[in-house]
């Protein structure tokens, strides 16, 4: 409507502006027009100016969103508006003095005007289109609503008594945006900051959340139908590949393996109760030594393997045999069967006995393999020194060896030691990292874990120790926050009792959501397409 309604201002030709009431709309010098009648676009909007009293408003978009000839007006952009000067402590006049209010009333100011600019009407309209609306400072009262006034130089009304009833009268009068088709996550935020929702006491608040909606769209701004497509059950949407709270450890972690990869062998040893998010931590990793060239391997150890116990750990360096093939060229392979048979010669038979996938990575050492063993019985020692070997063969600069065991509290002494003398061997390849991962409530003092975490601390190899904690409740917050789609202020009651029932374990909490979407207790509203 400003903008249809603009006139040329001044003697400038380039100068152009648009006055309704007490707002001027500014907009650029040299702008073109949308069409034939000379009438400025949306694109050429600078700013807005309210003549009394003066107060501007500067329309500042992001650079990294630029906008083309050839962009559509009817698509929506990213602007900030800055305010100058600051609003004053105490003005005079009382069209001033409607400025100057409460930061409730600023909110439910804002909500309104969010509401106006949505959806084209005002959420409370008057009978007499010359009566302003203006805001009372009453917002200790739950019925608190703009209310309207009919005379002049602040001058009220004489019958005071309707204004609640005529409040409540158009507070029914008032459809929620998601009705009028936008999505359910703005119609949420007007109509809380339109009734004065204790999430939002600022304008600030207000202010964050629609920057989230901004920076997270998919998230938090789009409606989402997370639904089944025969049941039509909606189910959380949880963040599989998040880690939540542990930017610190993922830090270490990730520190720890990029001093091995300069050269150096190091061991991990990760701590925590049942659900704790160890496993989540190394997996974080994992991938991007993968993705960086290396060799991960994995092993999740059971009470099974006791009666076994070197069972573990050789399937995980005869799964490495299947990662070479995958990962090298054809000239690496070549280049990895000569160094293997150079270094094995007649005692390559005993590593196939060990791996048998070995054999698998080239022809060449198919056809030079002497026939195995009678079955004579290999001593420890021998398994160390073959897989010693062997590892000083594998590891490399460009391809470092990652060994992570899950649940050591299952672990013998015998798997410990095996991979203590591969860590520690003085003569092997420096690019080994080993990361095991424990139930500390579930291990004594006098387990083989710390006997030897003391071994290597002697031997020189660096050892880190890492407890995991329950998550704070922020992070149990940001869970709910996503496994939702709501802002994190919006849900901020449950995800209180959540933290309250699980104590920040992350298994617990996610556990915890989906009982009471199970029980119903927590449901999803397709009309308000909400939880």
């Amino acid at each position: 409507k400003l903008l249809s309604g603009s006139q040329q201002l001044g003697s400038e030709p380039d100068s152009r502006a648009s006055n309704m009431d007490n707002f001027v709309v500014r907009l650029c010098g040299n702008a073109q027009t949308s069409d034939d009648r000379n009438r400025p676009s949306w694109n050429n909007v600078m700013g807005v100016n309210m003549t009394s009293p003066a107060l501007s408003a500067q329309i500042d978009e992001p650079s990294f969103l630029s906008v083309d000839d050839t962009t559509n007006d009817s698509m929506g952009r990213y602007l900030e508006a800055v305010i100058t000067p600051p609003l004053p402590e105490s003005i005079t006049s009382v069209a001033a003095g409607q400025i100057n209010r409460s930061e409730d009333n600023g909110c439910r100011a804002f909500g309104i005007l969010l509401y106006e600019l949505y959806s084209g009407i005002s959420p409370f309209p008057v009978r007499s289109s010359r009566a302003p609306t203006v805001f009372r400072n009453n917002s200790r009262e739950s019925g608190s609503l703009p209310v309207s006034i009919h005379g002049r130089n602040g001058e009220e009304p004489r019958r005071r008594k309707r204004r609640r009833s005529l409040c409540t009268v158009q507070s029914h009068s008032r459809a929620p945006l998601h009705e009028l088709g936008y999505p359910s996550s703005v119609s949420g935020l007007v109509q809380n900051l339109i009734n004065g929702h204790d999430a939002y006491t600022t304008l600030e608040a207000g202010s964050e959340d629609i920057h989230l909606l901004l920076s997270d769209p998919e998230r938090f701004l789009f409606d989402w139908n997370n639904a089944a497509p025969q049941s039509g059950i909606v189910h959380l949407s949880f963040r599989k590949h998040k880690l939540y709270g542990r930017e610190n450890e993922v830090s270490r972690i990730t520190d720890a393996f990029c001093r091995v990869s300069s050269g150096k062998n190091e061991a991990f040893f990760i701590g925590g109760y049942s659900g704790s998010g160890k496993s989540r931590l190394v997996n974080s990793l994992a991938a991007r030594v993968d993705t960086s060239g290396g060799y991960v391997l994995s092993e999740k150890v059971d009470q099974m393997h006791k009666e076994r116990p070197l069972l573990g750990v050789l399937s995980a360096f005869n799964n490495l045999c299947g990662l070479i093939k995958q990962k090298c060229s054809p000239d690496e392979l070549h280049e990895i069967s000569n160094k293997l048979t150079k270094e094995f010669e007649s005692d390559f038979s005993v590593l196939v006995r060990l791996l048998p996938k070995v054999d698998a990575l080239s022809p060449q050492l198919k056809s030079t393999q002497m026939v195995r063993g009678s079955g004579d019985q290999m001593n420890f020692h021998n398994i160390c020194f073959i897989l010693q070997r062997f590892m000083r063969v594998i590891s490399s600069p460009t391809h470092p060896v990652m060994l992570f065991l899950d649940d050591l509290q299952w672990c013998g002494a015998t798997s410990l030691d095996l991979i203590y003398a591969i860590i520690a061997d003085t003569r092997g390849s420096n690019f080994f990292f080993f990361v095991g991962s424990y139930r500390d409530n579930e291990v004594n003092d006098d387990h083989p874990i710390y006997a030897m975490m003391s071994k290597l601390d002697s031997s020189g190899v660096p050892v880190t120790k890492l407890s995991l904690e329950g998550l704070t409740p922020l992070d149990v917050n940001s869970i709910v926050s996503d496994a939702m789609c709501l802002l994190p202020r919006i849900c901020q009651p449950l995800s209180d009792i959540v933290f309250e029932k699980t104590k920040g374990n992350p298994f617990f909490v996610l556990e915890f959501l989906k009982s009471i979407v199970e029980s119903e207790l927590l449901k999803y509203s397709l009309r308000e397409k909400k939880w």
